[in-house]
């Protein structure tokens, strides 16, 4: 098997994510639906989410952190391999109570 590497210049992120490892929620169908979920990156724009499968999860959702409660609108933008990348609706920068270096520690 072989791993794939993404060089600085195919980056398309405005700011890096920090690597975790948090268990989340996604939230959906009025809080009636809810499918576990690992964030394993984190950025004040978006996640990378680790997922038993990708099928069955709608285009837009909430995501909710386990430990802080916190809850996130999302966009996913990319799907493969169990994973997704979502993109949040505000920047965790713009809440005031989430800035990124207390939403990791918290999480």
């Amino acid at each position: 098997m072989s791993q794939v590497c993404v060089s600085p210049t195919d980056e398309r992120r405005v700011s890096p994510r920090q690597r975790c490892l948090n268990g989340a929620k996604i939230v959906f169908n009025n809080n009636s639906s809810v499918i576990d979920c690992v964030v394993r990156d984190l950025s004040p724009q978006g996640a990378r989410l680790l997922v038993a499968s990708p099928v069955g999860i709608p285009d837009r959702f909430d995501l909710r952190i386990d430990r802080s409660g916190a809850r996130h609108p999302s966009k996913i933008t990319w799907r493969a391999n169990g994973q997704i990348g979502v993109q949040f609706s505000t920047l965790l920068d713009d809440q005031p109570s989430a800035p990124l270096t207390q939403l990791s520690s918290a999480l």
